[in-house]
């Protein structure tokens, strides 16, 4: 049913610096194979579709490590449910990892091409809900001196607001 808890998790302690989910068992058997069975990692217990419920209800534990890396399938379901997945945790603590070339951590490991998991993990990209930017994003238009526009009748306006540019709005108030 949906909603069981992460498939693992009892094998691991409650906190540390990461923690990698992933969509299937034997990817997160994969995984674990390659990091020495030494890192915790987890699987939500029914796939994609479930993959929420899953994760809401062992919120509280993934919440102790300092990452928190969803490795989904590389494929439109799994993309959506890490996304979703992602924006159930707080800002800054969900990352992303897709190994480049294959569906998932088993087709790279089968490959022979298991070293592609671990780069995954290490490279892992922070997810951000559309619209949210850090300071570091926004700096450098931050710190650039506005542009003088057209001016206005009046020399002190002109100095208050740059001048007139067009496509912005200017209001007026005054009091009663």
């Amino acid at each position: 049913s949906d909603g069981l808890p992460l498939w693992g998790q009892w094998l691991w302690r409650d906190s540390g610096r990461k923690v990698v989910v992933t969509e299937g068992e034997i990817d997160a058997m994969s995984v674990s194979q390659m990091q020495g069975n030494k890192w915790p990692v987890v699987s939500v217990p029914n796939g994609a579709q479930g993959a929420a419920k899953s994760l809401a209800k062992a919120i509280e534990w993934l919440t102790q490590f300092e990452q928190v890396i969803i490795m989904f399938d590389d494929d439109e379901p799994g993309r959506d449910a890490a996304e979703e997945c992602a924006a159930l945790l707080p800002p800054g603590l969900a990352k992303i990892a897709t190994i480049p070339g294959y569906k998932d951590a088993n087709e790279a490991l089968v490959a022979g091409d298991g070293n592609l998991i671990i780069d995954a993990i290490w490279g892992a990209k922070e997810w951000r809900p559309d619209g949210v930017v850090s300071v570091s994003d926004v700096w450098d238009e931050a710190i650039a001196m506005p542009t003088k526009g057209l001016d206005w009748p009046w020399p002190s306006l002109t100095e208050l607001t740059y001048g007139s540019h067009r496509q912005k709005a200017y209001y007026l108030g005054a009091g009663v």
